[in-house]
């Protein structure tokens, strides 16, 4: 990957927050390839399979979004084989407070540019901060 990957890459994970928070639902293109996984089960959600379902979700009345989403943290690598892995932190603000989570994402460059094929929300909480090594 050369710098403008790494730019790109990071302009997805930014707008990521930008468009769920703005509920900009048309745009859910630029974010999701069309085979895209979005795996909400470690924060006791499901697993929802292509940019209309996860827009099916994100659109429920009953989905409850967080106020705003601010990524931090953006780590870029690339495994042996080609693979491409971001990790990031979020800090959500809800009504009432807030919280602390981090994505662990797999993206792949397609001709639209580059965009989340997995995506993988983990919820921080005390009992899952990993001990001191």
């Amino acid at each position: 990957m050369d710098a403008a990957d790494l730019i790109e890459i990071h302009q997805l994970m930014g707008n990521y927050g930008h468009i769920i928070d703005e509920r900009q639902w048309s745009r859910i293109r630029e974010l999701f390839t069309e085979d895209a996984v979005y795996d909400l089960t470690p924060m006791g959600g499901r697993v929802y399979s292509g940019p209309d379902e996860i827009l099916d979700f994100w659109k429920d009345p009953a989905t409850n979004h967080p106020l705003a989403h601010h990524v931090t943290n953006v780590v870029v690598t690339e495994d042996d084989d080609g693979t491409v892995r971001v990790v990031s932190k979020v800090i959500s603000h809800r009504v009432g407070g807030g919280g602390s989570a981090m994505y662990r994402d797999v993206v792949r460059r397609t001709p639209q540019g580059w965009r989340m094929a997995v995506r993988v929300a983990h919820r921080k909480t005390p009992d899952n901060i990993p001990a001191p090594s």
